[in-house]
């Protein structure tokens, strides 16, 4: 691949990021998230990742040091379908570890935030 290839690569995804960040209409969707202003999770403390998109999902425990992450362990499974919320939520919670407090999700699709407590 030659540099102006590479060029128009990089300027072709700036430009979905920017329409994306704007909330237009783009390939690179993505749910404006503002973290807490006090980290929940604390130095040295165990929680949970479940990457869920396309067919593939991934389950890991992760420790946090500082700013840095240390996986401790990692599963990749096939997805079912999740035909209805509730199959969805009932693969979230045959998947929750016992011994920890937080978890994170990540999604490969767009998404709409619902949120409750």
């Amino acid at each position: 691949m030659d540099l102006l290839e590479l060029q128009k690569i990089t300027a072709a995804f700036v430009k979905e990021l920017k329409l994306s960040a704007k909330g237009e209409k783009t390939s690179l969707p993505f749910v404006v998230h503002e973290f807490s202003p006090v980290p929940l999770v604390a130095d040295g403390e165990l929680f949970q990742v479940l990457k869920i998109g396309g067919s593939i999902g991934q389950n890991a425990l992760v420790v946090k040091h500082g700013k840095e992450i240390e996986i401790k362990a990692m599963e990749e499974e096939r997805l079912p379908l999740f035909s209805t919320g509730k199959a969805f939520l009932s693969y979230i919670k045959s998947h929750l570890r016992k011994n920890v407090k937080y978890v994170t999700v990540n999604f490969a699709h767009e998404l709409k935030p619902v949120f409750e407590n």
